[in-house]
């Protein structure tokens, strides 16, 4: 996937005729998914980018800088240089392919309080649903989760002062006797601009930054 995602952004390279910009943005793109140590993209080379990027931590691994590959409604589908994937929704990861600790997916059978940004987690302070995951072919436990709005915090993201507000996730997974306390950092639109996020026990906490969120969110 990532090889397709590098030749869609050569194409779109050469269709704007190759300027130089154009390929600074891609060089940096290049190097950024492909240095072993933890990526930092300044706000001068975010500019550059023609495309939406996060920061993406897994446990302790190395920070990665991921690519926005597609967006088809509220789902979005990023990609990392090791073809991993993540997809979100609402700033939520409601799937993982290819990661090699394990992979989930997460089912919601109420509404998923982030849908509505702080509003919606206001209206819906619980949820559940069920979660699948592999290795070891678990499918359809039920979670269950339940929201706090801890209060506002200044934060700096690609030098950009932004007034979030912090929500509480308190999740579990009764069956695995499974409990944590996931994180989300909103807007006053409702857009997750930074998060950590776990939902099996098999695979270490997600930590998300969002640099240049995807124009179609900012509406």
């Amino acid at each position: 996937m990532l090889k397709n995602l590098i030749c869609i952004i050569s194409l779109g390279i050469l269709v704007s005729g190759c300027s130089s910009e154009s390929r600074m943005a891609f060089q940096t793109i290049r190097d950024a998914m492909t240095t072993p140590s933890d990526v930092t993209i300044s706000p001068a080379q975010l500019y550059k980018l023609p495309y939406a990027a996060s920061y993406a931590r897994l446990g302790d691994n190395a920070r990665a800088l991921i690519i926005l590959a597609s967006a088809k409604g509220d789902e979005r589908l990023w990609v990392t240089k090791e073809k991993e994937a993540l997809v979100t929704r609402h700033g939520r990861i409601i799937r993982t392919d290819d990661l090699k600790k394990a992979n989930f997916s997460l089912h919601f059978t109420s509404a998923d309080p982030l849908a509505g940004g702080l509003k919606g987690i206001a209206e819906h302070p619980k949820a559940e649903g069920f979660v699948d995951f592999m290795p070891g072919y678990h499918y359809g436990l039920p979670f269950k989760a339940q929201y706090k709005v801890v209060g506002q915090q200044t934060i700096s993201i690609a030098g950009v002062q932004k007034q979030l507000t912090q929500v509480d996730e308190s999740y579990s997974v009764p069956t695995l006797d499974f409990h944590t306390v996931n994180h989300y950092w909103l807007d006053s639109h409702g857009l997750v601009w930074q998060s950590r996020q776990q939902y099996i026990p098999k695979l270490p906490a997600i930590h998300l930054t969002l640099l240049k969120a995807y124009r179609q969110d900012l509406k």
